[in-house]
């Protein structure tokens, strides 16, 4: 199945895009990418790294602090290129690599 058959769009005139969110045990990053045809351009890049504490192998100890290293990460992304004006389709993916 080709991507844009895998996307719903909404509004023609809109961009869209797809964010992507890996939470790593030592550092959190956020991609953005826009959809255009079969094809993904990355658009957004941003990391936080993890407090002490915040992970511990793998599992969450402090959600409060993963959650604020989420935020910082998904905001660098946002600031590294311009595309507030789309709207943006989170899809979660979770997983435990090891």
């Amino acid at each position: 199945m080709a991507l844009k058959d895998m996307l719903k769009k909404s509004d023609k005139d809109s961009r869209e895009l797809l964010v992507s969110l890996d939470i790593g045990t030592e550092v959190v990053k956020a991609l953005i990418a826009e959809v255009k045809d079969d094809e993904l351009k990355i658009i957004g890049v941003g990391r936080k790294q993890q407090e002490m504490g915040d992970m511990h192998s793998g599992a969450i100890a402090d959600i409060a602090g993963v959650v604020a290293n989420c935020e910082e990460a998904l905001s660098e992304a946002e600031e590294s290129e311009s595309w507030r004006s789309g709207q943006a389709s989170c899809y979660w993916y979770c997983g435990r690599v090891g």
